[in-house]
Formats: structure tokens, C-alpha cells, sequence
């Protein structure tokens, strides 16, 4: 199981482009882009609160972010993938895990439609038995609460203590930790600043390719 946005993809430019043509529409403030790095990763009504907190400086109600977060998505589906990259290794890395007979699911807080299409674009979505987004059909709560986890293992036909989950923040630490699966973090990606390491992952990367050898090792036991 992968996380997608900080894990494979660096999407943050793009995300950061949906925000602050938002925050336009608002007559808002924008926000930097190393600010936004820091809010990704629970989901897109939680990106777009935290903008909306940092600009208007203080609580926003229902009613303004309804508006923003329709105006985020318009935006960002028009700009999903302008300037998004795959990190290094990523494409080479899942094709070896496919050549490991191995089951592959996406599992992300991002919206799944918006996921699909994003790995679709950088080429990446032909390998996964599974993209399952913070809206998919059978999500009622995003990571870190285990269930998307425990959801994907359901539906691959495995018991989730037979799985890995590969991510970049402590949501995807603390959600493999709830559900009994094992994890591995990525040094590189949105990690509010703090050190992947501290966040108590069975093992830390700096680079997706390094992950190969440690799937590999349990795959081999």
C-alpha cells in the first residue's frame, strides 16, 4: 500500500496553484508555497481550512469554506498535473514489486478521482490493483484512523498484518501502526519539517528505490 502525494508524486506546486487561485477568488491573501508543504497530507478540506485560517487570520465559517473548497477543486482539476513530478526511482521501483507478484494499492486521502487521474498523467497507474482515495465508496474516515487500510486490505483479499504501507508523513506511521501493519517512511516528502525518524516507522528511506530491498526481505522470509 503507497501514499501518493509526497511518497511518489511531489505535487505540491500544483496543490499550492489551487490554493492561492482560490485564495484569489476570495480576495484573500496568498500563501507560500513552503507554507502549503506543510498543511498537505490530510486531505483537501483540511488544506483548504488551514489556508483559509492562515489568510483570513482566525475562524472561518461553513458557508466561506463551501466556496473555497469548490473553488480549490475547480481550480486543481484544471492544473493537476502542470508541474507535479514523479520522485526518482518510483516507476522503476513498482515495476519491481510487480515482478515480486506483489499487490499494489494507492491509498490516499486525496480525493480518488483526482488521484486516478494524476497517476494516470505521471504514467504510474497501470500497476495498482487498487487506488482508494479519502472519498472513495466505503471511507468514512481518513488516515491516520486505520480504516482505509483495513478497507484496501479487504478488498486485495489479504489480512492487513500482510502488508506494508509506504509513506512520507506520521499520518501514514500512525495509520499502519493502527491497523497492524508494518510501514516504511520517506525521508523526502511533506513532513510538516520534522525528521521522518522520529516518527517510529519500521524503517526510513531517502529515496523510493531504497524501499525495494526491505519489501523484498520480507517477501523472501
Amino acid at each position: 500500500m503507497i501514499d501518493l502525494d509526497g511518497t511518489m508524486v511531489d505535487s505540491a506546486p500544483d496543490l499550492a496553484g489551487g490554493v492561492n487561485r482560490m485564495l484569489e477568488d476570495l480576495g484573500a491573501p496568498r500563501c507560500a508555497e513552503s507554507e502549503i508543504r506543510a498543511w498537505i497530507g490530510n486531505g483537501v478540506p483540511r488544506l483548504v481550512r488551514h489556508a483559509l485560517e492562515r489568510s483570513f487570520k482566525g475562524a472561518v465559517d461553513d458557508a466561506l469554506g463551501a466556496r473555497a473548497l469548490a473553488s480549490f477543486e475547480r481550480h486543481y482539476r484544471e492544473h493537476l498535473c502542470d508541474r507535479s513530478r514523479r520522485y526518482p526511482r518510483v516507476r522503476e521501483s513498482l515495476a519491481a514489486f510487480l515482478d515480486l507478484r506483489l499487490k499494489l494499492a494507492c491509498v490516499t486521502n486525496k480525493p480518488e478521482a483526482m488521484a486516478v487521474e494524476l497517476l494516470r498523467a505521471l504514467d504510474l497507474l497501470d500497476g495498482f490493483d487498487l487506488v482508494l482515495g479519502g472519498d472513495s465508496d466505503g471511507v468514512t474516515r481518513m488516515k491516520p484512523d486505520p480504516e482505509p487500510l483495513l478497507l484496501a486490505a479487504a478488498r486485495l483479499g489479504l489480512d492487513v498484518g500482510e502488508c506494508v504501507l509506504i509513506g512520507d508523513s506520521r499520518v501514514d506511521v500512525e495509520c499502519a501502526r493502527a491497523a497492524g501493519c508494518a510501514s516504511i517512511c520517506v525521508s523526502y516528502g511533506y513532513n510538516e519539517g520534522v525528521d521522518a525518524r522520529r516518527f517510529g516507522a519500521d524503517h526510513v528511506v531517502d529515496d523510493f528505490g531504497s524501499t525495494l530491498d526491505y519489501v523484498r526481505a520480507r517477501v523472501e522470509r
